[in-house]
């Protein structure tokens, strides 16, 4: 028998011999051949490698970490240093989404470096970008929370004409526009020019009257003949005293000019007013 060969036999045998007895070892033991543990192997620490020279650690199974904490809660693996992967990262038995075991980061994330996503991405809170938003999309929108510029659309008496020509009731146009039909509603409209990509914030009705019901409708029409809907709806009673009425409950306040035209409607009771309507928008500052 070679020497080798009966040196390792002693050697495993010593080695399982004070593995089995438990008995402690107080110096180093070095050994050159495969070691095979059909059992559970229970170390303090476990060095693989060293300086200068790394070493592989095979897992072919789970990692996971035995002990919990003082609530009886799951202590995490730890690791303790930079940890550096060469292959790719997921949750569950099979790559890829579509499954109901998302890979989540229980923290705040700080990415050096650049984020790229094949698929959609969804957020629930508020986006801030301090560089230039891009997008391939022609129809996109958003809000920057910074640099906005608010600015305020006057709709005076002379922007206002009459929805329905054939019909032709009394009402005058001046430094107001009144219905001076003692019997009739009339309809009203005048376009409105927001800049595109304009965040509207708030309508605002200046109005008087007689009594009735006055609604004013600030409304976009798809020119795809779509038909119009409506952003932002006041509806109010005229009292004898010039009051003001807003909304900023939007329907969608996001101004889009190359599918869209708008314009304010007002349907006027009798012996009503309009003195004014006010878009109030907000655009990025440059």
């Amino acid at each position: 028998m070679k020497k080798k060969t009966i040196f390792s036999v002693i050697a495993t045998t010593l080695f399982a011999t004070l593995f089995v007895a438990g008995a402690v070892y107080a110096g180093t033991i070095t050994y050159n051949d495969e070691l095979v543990v059909n059992n559970t192997a229970r170390v303090k620490s476990l060095y693989v490698g060293e300086q200068g020279l790394g070493g592989v650690t095979f897992f072919n199974g789970t990692i996971v970490n035995a002990t919990v904490d003082s609530d009886g809660n799951d202590n995490p693996v730890a690791f303790g240093d930079n940890v550096r992967i060469d292959g790719r990262v997921w949750r569950g038995e099979k790559a890829g989404g579509g499954d109901d075991m998302p890979f989540i980061v229980n923290d705040d994330a700080e990415i050096q470096g650049n984020l790229e996503t094949s698929g959609n991405t969804k957020l629930t809170g508020d986006l801030d970008v301090s560089g230039t938003f891009t997008s391939s999309s022609a129809d996109s929108r958003y809000v920057q929370k910074t640099d906005m510029v608010e600015s305020n659309l006057a709709i005076g008496a002379a922007d206002f004409t009459i929805a329905t020509p054939t019909f032709i009731p009394s009402y005058t146009i001046g430094n107001y526009l009144k219905n001076t039909d003692i019997t009739e509603t009339i309809a009203f409209f005048a376009p409105v020019h927001v800049p595109d990509g304009a965040q509207v914030q708030e309508v605002t009705l200046f109005y008087k009257g007689d009594g009735g019901t006055m609604n004013v409708n600030f409304q976009r029409y798809a020119r795809n003949n779509s038909g119009a809907s409506t952003i932002a709806q006041l509806s109010v009673t005229p009292g004898v005293n010039v009051a003001e009425a807003k909304t900023s409950s939007l329907f969608d306040g996001a101004v889009d000019n190359s599918q869209y035209n708008y314009h304010v409607s007002a349907s006027l009771p009798p012996n009503a007013e309009v003195h004014g309507v006010e878009i109030t928008y907000r655009t990025k500052g440059f």
